[in-house]
């Protein structure tokens, strides 16, 4: 599937940008917001053609100013038949094909690495595990090991045993039988989860109170609807796409070549359902706290009132509200302070005095100084602009 977009601004050349991505998955369709949001906020004068399939990889890219391309035959394709050192961003592609016409590639792949400890952590954060297991992707790709050696460090670090699927797949009931329980199993991607979810079944064990799943990628099409639902490591491919345009735009306008440049993209966030849920979801105790900080931010509440209100250790709770949410506990209040500051601001006329003693401030400089470093501008001139 082919797409065209242009997107023209006043001066400046138009650039041709070939943008090979799977719009077909969520991910693919989140790199391109992320590419389409940079185009925005620059005024980028880009002509986008999108290529959805990685079968119509064209032979020749003459027509390029740019490329964008995600994983290894696309990739592949393109090093082959580029012309010169036309400027392209590969994502998540192997290490192997950048062995040589190197120049003007900016490489960006996710931190497998990274997301293996993310999810090692989340496990053994469950309770005691007497065994760590990983199940890998059937193709057996370089980021299905990657992320299999940060579980089986995280297995050595606790001194439990570490266990590795390494059979075909109808022998994955039996494999799960011989797990010491309770176990904690990263399956190397959302797919691999809904497999070791089946399996499990069809062995007879109970997920979570003997088995503990988490998978990667946060497709919510599998994973909420999968009996138990998978907790998932979430990987923020909108944030990739961006980082892929910004580094596209500045070899497009760079004079002279640039040597090979490799960017890693971290995992977001653990997503929380019932594959992990051991006791009480994690989900609804902050969404416990987020509920009570909707109702009385305004009140000058603290850190302390909020996780009096998730009843577990101030510990546990900056972990889950930071896991799930992306930010911590005293700057979800402060935003929900200046949300209310900012409704007061356009909807009254009131002194902004009052508008302070009315969101839970208790000082009027702090409040101002606040405003100004979230909105780059006074709360005077805030209320002007919206007017």
């Amino acid at each position: 599937m082919r797409q065209t977009r242009t997107v023209v601004r006043p001066g400046g050349k138009v650039a041709n940008v070939l943008l090979l991505l799977d719009i077909e998955v969520v991910a693919g369709r989140q790199r391109l917001i992320g590419i389409f949001r940079y185009m925005r906020q620059t005024a980028s004068n880009w002509n986008i053609k999108l290529i959805s399939s990685s079968s119509s990889v064209p032979s020749s890219n003459m027509a390029a100013d740019g490329i964008i391309a995600v994983e290894d035959s696309p990739t592949d394709t393109i090093l082959k038949n580029r012309i010169c050192f036309t400027p392209f961003i590969a994502l998540d592609a192997v290490d192997s094909l950048f062995q040589c016409n190197t120049a003007n590639i900016v490489r960006i792949n996710v931190d497998d690495a990274a997301i293996g400890r993310m999810a090692g952590k989340h496990l053994v954060s469950r309770g005691r595990l007497r065994a760590l297991a990983f199940v890998p992707d059937l193709r057996n790709n370089y980021w299905s090991d990657a992320r299999c050696l940060s579980i089986k460090q995280e297995a050595r670090k606790r001194g439990i045993d570490f266990r590795r699927f390494n059979n075909a797949d109808d022998e994955l009931s039996d494999w799960l039988r011989t797990l010491p329980l309770p176990s904690g199993i990263m399956a190397a991607n959302y797919r691999r989860a809904v497999d070791v979810i089946e399996a499990s079944h069809a062995a007879g064990l109970n997920i979570p109170q003997q088995l503990i799943v988490v998978g990667v990628d946060n497709e919510e099409i599998f994973c909420d609807y999968a009996k138990p639902t998978i907790s998932c490591v979430d990987l923020d491919f909108e944030k990739e796409g961006f980082m892929a345009a910004t580094e596209l735009d500045a070899l497009m306008k760079a004079k002279r070549p640039r040597p090979l440049k490799s960017l890693l993209l971290p995992p977001l966030r653990i997503i929380e359902r019932e594959s992990t849920a051991t006791v009480v979801p994690a989900t609804l105790i902050v969404e416990r706290a987020l509920a009570f900080i909707r109702e009385n931010a305004a009140s000058g509440i603290r850190v302390e009132d909020v996780v009096k209100e998730m009843r577990v250790s101030r510990r546990l709770a900056d972990l889950r509200f930071g896991q799930l949410q992306g930010e911590t506990i005293n700057d979800c209040i402060r935003r929900h302070q200046l949300e209310r500051v900012t409704r007061l601001l356009t909807s009254t006329e009131l002194p902004i005095k009052d508008i302070t003693k009315r969101c839970g401030f208790r000082s009027d400089k702090y409040l101002k100084r606040l405003f100004l470093q979230k909105f780059g501008m006074t709360m005077r001139d805030y209320r002007k602009t919206q007017r």
